[in-house]
């Protein structure tokens, strides 16, 4: 949530090509609640949503690894992510989307939604860690710098698809 509030910040003083609608979504393990009660009631039309960015588990990898999940079903993202790799301050790698791989992410968060939508997305997260779904998944286990930098590499990217992006 943290990282919702940084990004509408940023985005209110430096304003985007495009408008940009954040939303906070509660119950993804419940069946997706959340997204599902914000599809069925768009405040916007459908057709002008030109992709989703969502953030799920970016507070801590010991690798410095950031995924970014959605350009193997979205192709046409992959140059605008070559440009945001280049400047990133966590490693920003692509995919935990092949169908084939046991490790795809593509139906693992409120993204899915939008995907069964055939709106374009694009996941930012981490890999399963420790803690991952466990009571000690608190506070305490959040790597402040490489949060910082992962959200600052998400902000950037942002950027780089907001420009990017027709």
């Amino acid at each position: 949530t943290a990282a919702l509030f940084a990004l509408a910040s940023y985005f209110q003083k430096h304003r985007p090509d495009h408008s940009l609608l954040f939303v906070a979504f509660d119950a993804e393990e419940q069946n997706y609640q959340g997204s599902l009660h914000f599809m069925a009631n768009l405040p916007i039309k459908k057709e002008s949503i030109l992709l989703n960015i969502n953030m799920d588990a970016i507070s801590q990898n010991d690798r410095g690894e950031l995924y970014a999940v959605g350009t193997f079903h979205h192709p046409q993202l992959k140059p605008l992510f070559r440009i945001a790799q280049s400047t990133a301050t966590v490693k920003l790698l692509l995919g935990h989307d092949d169908s084939g791989d046991a490790n795809d992410y593509t139906s693992q968060s409120d993204h899915f939604i939008f995907y069964k939508e055939k709106i374009p997305f694009v996941y930012f997260g981490v890999e399963d860690y420790k803690e991952y779904h466990k009571p000690t998944d608190d506070f305490a286990n959040i790597q402040p710098e490489f949060y910082v930098r992962a959200v600052d590499t998400i902000i950037m990217t942002t950027k780089v698809l907001d420009a990017g992006i027709t």
